[in-house]
């Protein structure tokens, strides 16, 4: 009996072939084009194979069960079938010649173009003739070193549409949108780039001075290091430092580094603000200072003594001069220092974090930007001022309205500078202070061990531990706006700004030996010493000469050989070019 059932099984198994349904052709089952066929020659009979002119992958679509397919340059009749067992596998083939072979043409991408809805948002948008994932490199180079964004494989289209933001102003980046198909064929564009809108004003001047002589006040500052720097505009007023360039009136406008304000009131006070901009009118927060003309030399006078009470005594060194004592103790308020300051660099890549102390450990004439939330402030604040040792800057509120912002050029000698923020309140003059410190340390530098002597042209290369790929690897310069490997300059130095991470660096310079340092923990700064020695007179005879052979064969001896040779060598030059004798 159950041998019966076996055969009838079999039987309705051979006569019914249920296990190939005929299906229709779809992209689900075949990647379906173009209703077109393309070819040349004329058109015979449906089961004829033809060599096609173009190669561009298209397919004539079937009607029914049938259709024409095109695989690397040739037209098939096929039938397309699907298995109910595993239907994505199903494969069209030619009549009598079984499966065909993958598709190999890679898919076309055309059509890119992009569009910013603001400053810090790009849509890239393209489109392939066939479904396509949607990729697309970026960088800041032609290397496409920030990484590459792409959709998920299964996601194929033919409309592709990316958004990226939070891009940095006044930057270069480079794009470069990218499809792979369905049979893993893959196309790169030739890219485009893109540079973002400059909307960053230059860093403050630095080392802004005041002299007062009779009916006169010179002004003398150190202008940015900006590359697009492109000058100063002065505001002058008697009633308050002029918290925008529209305030006061303008005395100055130019590239010099001093100016001399004439025909002034002795003995009556002038508030002066410094504004550098750049050439598409970003002008920067202001630098401020006062003075009053003096008919003759008056020598400075020591601060009145402050009684008990009045104010906090480690308040006072910070107070510039128009908030000097006496100020009531109650009308101070002291700020967190950490807790409402945050500082940046590189155009917001790198954040640098205050110690347990305040402290923020920083490189010389470096640009350095603080910040301050505009939530954590009162809204009756009349102005906010910065004070960096001896000199004194504006904050302004950003473009969001949501942060007061100062960008100034770190001291250029080294040692320890009060920094601090001051709040004055319209509401009722109060001043609420936050006291830290500024550290500027020297910069790291490159000399021969021996005598200390610095060494300029050095090539300084910085390595990092990269923790996502658990990889030791070179440090991604670009992405910080900075470059790597670093050449010292005049005076042997090297500057590199980094995140907190595990570093080591390699440096070499013709004629010295070649160094590789101990890894170190860094955390923004990279100011190691290195140094290097002269490579000893053999050591660079075996660098110019193959002498290995030499010294494989012969062993210890080859060092005494060697040294006979180039006396040999030596002996004949005198004897060959009598100019030498002499």
């Amino acid at each position: 009996m159950r041998q019966k059932i076996l055969v009838i099984v079999l039987i309705i198994y051979l006569l019914f072939p249920i296990h190939l349904i005929l299906a229709e052709m779809t992209s689900s089952n075949y990647k379906i084009e173009v209703d077109s066929l393309n070819f040349s020659g004329a058109e015979l009979d449906a089961g004829d194979i033809y060599k096609m002119s173009s190669t561009l992958g298209e397919v004539a679509v079937g009607y029914g069960s049938s259709g024409y397919a095109i695989f690397s340059g040739y037209r098939y009749m096929v039938n397309v079938y699907s298995n109910p067992v595993e239907e994505a596998g199903a494969v069209p083939s030619v009549p009598g010649s079984g499966p065909l072979s993958p598709e190999t043409i890679p898919p076309l991408i055309s059509e890119i173009k992009y569009s910013s809805p603001d400053s810090e948002t790009i849509i890239i948008e393209w489109e392939t003739n066939e479904p396509t994932t949607s990729e697309l490199d970026f960088g800041l180079t032609p290397e496409y070193e920030l990484g590459r964004l792409k959709s998920r494989p299964e996601d194929l289209t033919k409309k592709h549409k990316i958004i990226i933001k939070d891009l940095k102003p006044d930057t270069k980046y480079y794009f470069r949108p990218r499809a792979k198909d369905l049979q893993g064929n893959e196309t790169l564009s030739k890219g485009f780039i893109y540079d973002t809108p400059d909307n960053i004003a230059p860093a403050n001047v630095s080392s802004l001075k005041a002299r007062s002589n009779d009916k006169q006040i010179t002004l003398q500052w150190i202008n940015p290091f900006d590359e697009d720097f492109a000058g100063v505009k002065i505001q002058r007023s008697l009633e308050y430092f002029p918290l925008s360039v529209d305030e006061g009136e303008t005395v100055y406008q130019g590239e010099a580094m001093s100016f001399i304000d004439k025909y002034l009131e002795n003995n009556r006070k002038y508030y002066y603000t410094i504004f550098s901009y750049d050439g598409n009118n970003n002008f920067s927060s202001g630098a401020i200072i006062s003075a009053a003309p003096q008919s003759r030399y008056v020598p400075p006078v020591a601060p009145p003594e402050i009684p008990p009470g009045v104010i906090p005594s480690e308040v006072v060194p910070f107070l510039p001069p128009e908030f000097a004592p006496p100020i009531p103790e109650e009308n101070i308020e002291i700020l967190d220092f950490s807790d409402i300051i945050s500082f940046e660099m590189a155009k917001g890549t790198l954040k640098i974090e205050p110690d347990e102390k305040n402290k923020i450990k920083i490189l010389p004439n470096v640009a350095l930007n603080l910040f301050i939330a505009k939530e954590k402030l009162s809204p009756f604040l009349k102005s906010i001022i910065a004070t960096v040792g001896e000199s004194s800057y504006l904050l302004k509120i950003n473009q969001e309205k949501s942060v007061y912002e100062v960008s100034f050029i770190t001291p250029g000698n080294v040692g320890k500078y009060a920094l601090n923020a001051l709040v004055l309140i319209y509401k009722d003059g109060k001043i609420q202070v936050a006291k830290g410190e500024l550290e500027v340390e020297e910069p790291g530098y490159v000399c021969r061990q021996s005598t200390a002597k610095r060494l300029p042209g050095a090539e300084v290369t910085l390595y990092h531990f990269n923790q996502e790929k658990n990889v030791w690897e070179k440090w991604p310069a670009s992405q910080y706006f900075q470059v790597n490997p670093e050449i010292t300059d005049n005076k042997g130095e090297y500057i590199f700004m980094v995140n907190p991470g595990e570093y080591y660096l390699t440096v070499s310079k013709e004629g010295y030996d070649f160094k590789k340092t101990e890894i170190f923990e860094a955390k923004n700064i990279i100011n190691q010493k290195v140094g290097l020695e002269p490579i000893p007179f053999f050591s660079k005879i075996k660098s110019y000469f193959d002498w290995q052979p030499i010294i494989d064969f012969f062993g210890n001896s080859a060092r005494v050989l060697i040294a006979i040779i180039v006396f040999i060598i030596i002996f004949l030059l005198f004897k060959l070019i009598p100019s030498w004798k002499s």
